[in-house]
């Protein structure tokens, strides 16, 4: 038995859901919904111009039509092509919509996860200045967020002189 998430029954059930799920989006698209009338009407037009033809009492009479028939089956040709168009642009878009909803919360985990680990840092460093502070907590808490706003520069601009001296050493004739 193949190692498989699903079973057959949840797979073909899965599988009937997207169909579904499908479906929907192209009754909803005027586009596609256009198409498709557009190649149904090129498909009626040749189907009643052949049985015209073939009603047709002589050879002669039937072979002057040659040239409709052939634009007939190029026009649902033509329609073919457009409603497969269209089909596949209502599902690229909506595979852009679903890529686009996956990087919004991947964006929306990782600004949670930076805030939750800059708070905690926030702590750590509160910690290590309170450590050492030589005056009571009313004063620390009141000089704090000058000290973590001073730290914080520090930091970057030591970051940003690091990157530089990197980016120095690494384009050097």
């Amino acid at each position: 038995m193949p190692n498989t998430a699903y079973s057959q029954s949840e797979f073909e059930a899965r599988q009937q859901q997207k169909a579904e799920q499908m479906q929907t989006l192209l009754n909803n698209s005027p586009t596609y919904q256009a198409a498709a009338r557009a190649l149904l009407d090129a498909q009626q037009n040749l189907e009643h111009l052949e049985t015209f033809v073939k009603n047709q009492p002589t050879l002669t009479k039937r072979l002057q039509y040659n040239g409709n028939i052939t634009a007939a089956k190029q026009a649902v040709k033509d329609a073919e092509a457009a409603a497969l168009q269209a089909r596949n642009e209502v599902f690229r878009q909506e595979h852009l919509a679903r890529l686009e909803e996956q990087r919004a919360g991947r964006e929306r985990v990782q600004t949670e996860q930076q805030q939750k680990r800059a708070q905690e840092l926030e702590q750590e460093m509160k910690a290590e200045y309170r450590a050492v502070w030589q005056g009571d907590q009313a004063s620390f808490d009141a000089a704090w967020p000058g000290l973590y706003q001073r730290e914080l520069e520090a930091r970057a601009q030591a970051n940003v002189a690091a990157a530089k001296h990197s980016m120095g050493q690494r384009y050097q004739l």
